[in-house]
């Protein structure tokens, strides 16, 4: 006997009132698979993956080879997405260690069907050949099934000749309402 992930709503109706005895053993089969099965992620490791012609114009970061462990959300390496199969509030997080080829900042953004969200983070790189890492936690977030995560890089450069190469990269989301 398997489960359903379900939207939090549909719980809340589910568990209303047990005053009968009316949830089934279904639904607290259902309520596990929600409560432990929405999650997904992409990541790289040990990678060498350059990404040129970064600017200020932002480009989804395009690294991630292996699509991890997953249940309700279809990671995506091709397309470098992480899709949500149910509605819900979901944790992200991501981290990345890269090069660049020179002195500039440079801006990791979540977004969401493509639209910028408020999550993400900064690093500024030293001369060429300077390693950094960044990472950020983007806590309760609002998505709908079939939305499209990804992660998107810019610099500071208007000139678009910054490379960055990324070796590790790890990108997930975990449903948590």
């Amino acid at each position: 006997m398997s489960g359903t992930a379900r939207q939090l709503s549909d719980l809340d109706t589910l568990f209303a009132d047990n005053v009968v005895g009316a949830i089934s053993p279904q639904d607290l089969r259902d309520f596990l698979w929600t409560a432990l099965g929405c999650y997904g992620s992409l990541y790289c490791f040990n990678a060498a993956t350059a990404q040129g012609g970064l600017g200020t114009t932002p480009a989804k970061l395009d690294c991630f080879t292996v699509e991890g462990n997953a249940a309700n959300v279809t990671p995506d390496a091709a397309t470098d997405t992480l899709q949500v199969g149910i509605t819900g509030k979901y944790d992200g997080m991501f981290q990345v260690s890269f090069s660049g080829n020179g002195a500039h900042t440079c801006k990791f953004r979540l977004r969401v069907n493509d639209v910028e969200t408020q999550f993400g983070c900064t690093r500024k790189l030293g001369t060429g050949g300077d390693v950094g890492s960044a990472s950020f936690f983007a806590p309760g977030i609002a998505l709908t099934a079939l939305d499209e995560v990804s992660i998107y890089v810019e610099t500071d450069d208007a000139g678009n000749g910054d490379i960055i190469t990324v070796s590790d990269a790890q990108f997930s989301l975990k449903m948590v309402g």
